[in-house]
């Protein structure tokens, strides 16, 4: 069967467009808040001082940067989300002094790649034949849940989930893989 080039560009334009909707929707920011370890020796998130002053509040948007104060604690009250943890050029070995605000972030980064890759895993699925179309599309869906469910649950899951979700979205691919293959052999 020969691809179609309207039918091609027809599913190119809903997957731009399907593409721009999810990406460009944003929650709500506050200002920028930009660690500067200032308070020490606490190193309480909650203290205007390791802040440049003004201590950051819920939804914004928080960098780590420079060397001094390297032992963070995040002190504000459990459930507390912000839109972002980044560390600026500068920063010291946050990561490494706070393996448990690495994992935080590690599993946010993993939730939005595996939004994506679904998302991308599906739009493929409908373009292959239809001896392994069904396979690529199930485990596309299967990507996209296991992102929603880690950026849903996002804090609270960063202890267990990316052994666990990463290992299943492995099996789902690794299967549709394999039917793709089978697919090839017999054609």
């Amino acid at each position: 069967m020969k691809p179609n080039p309207a039918q091609f560009r027809k599913s190119f334009t809903w997957a731009a467009v399907a593409a721009l909707c999810v990406f460009s929707v944003r929650p709500a920011v506050s200002a920028p808040a930009t660690w500067t370890g200032g308070a020490a020796p606490d190193g309480n998130w909650t203290t205007a001082g390791n802040w440049g002053g003004v201590a950051p509040s819920a939804l914004d948007l928080l960098t780590f940067a420079g060397t001094t104060q390297l032992q963070a604690t995040n002190d504000f009250a459990t459930g507390t989300i912000f839109n972002n943890l980044s560390f600026g050029s500068t920063a010291g070995a946050f990561a490494l002094a706070q393996p448990l605000l690495a994992a935080a972030v590690l599993t946010l980064m993993l939730g939005w790649a595996l939004i994506a890759t679904g998302a991308v895993r599906i739009w493929l699925g409908t373009h292959l034949l239809p001896g392994s179309k069904s396979m690529m599309i199930l485990a596309g869906i299967a990507t996209l849940l296991f992102g929603l469910v880690i950026v849903i649950g996002w804090p609270g899951n960063s202890f267990f989930v990316l052994g666990i979700i990463l290992g299943l979205d492995l099996l789902f691919y690794g299967a549709s893989m394999i039917a793709f293959g089978m697919r090839l052999r017999n054609a």
